[in-house]
């Protein structure tokens, strides 16, 4: 398995649908999402699986997304109140980020089970950036066709 990693910035809106395409199926848990709201920077650290490979493989990404204004959830997971020790902590949950979309100012990351992020952008500043080496995914992501 070749440890080639990606480093790919989208500054402008032709750009982002490449960088969805490489983000299908990433898997990501809400508990690895961290929102700057004094930086204007959202960070998302998912295992990303590299369809640009031949191999059946995944590698730890982070995607960091700059300039942000505004962060809305929508089907988020979030976590028990503190009185429920031992409930299930659904911010581990594991999501698999489906695609990422622009309209006009809104970035919408689009996960499984419903979930999504709408992030209000000043200007498009988003960085894709592998940071680990590969490894051996358990199985080929694939969907139903519609």
């Amino acid at each position: 398995m070749a440890d080639t990693r990606l480093l790919l910035l989208a500054q402008e809106a032709s750009e982002l649908p490449l960088l969805s395409s490489l983000l299908q199926d990433a898997t990501v848990r809400p508990i690895d999402v961290a929102w700057d709201a004094r930086g204007h920077r959202l960070v998302l650290l998912v295992g990303r699986y590299r369809w640009e490979q031949h191999d059946q493989s995944r590698i730890r990404t982070a995607l960091r997304i700059d300039h942000v204004l505004r962060v809305e959830r929508r089907g988020w997971p979030v976590p028990p109140p503190a009185s429920s020790a031992g409930a299930h902590d659904p911010t581990h949950t594991v999501l698999a980020l489906l695609a990422m979309t622009l309209d006009g100012d809104f970035l919408t990351l689009d996960f499984s089970g419903g979930a999504s992020l709408r992030l209000t952008l000043e200007v498009v500043d988003v960085t894709l950036e592998d940071l680990s080496s590969p490894w051996v995914a358990r199985s080929r992501p694939s969907h139903d066709a519609a």
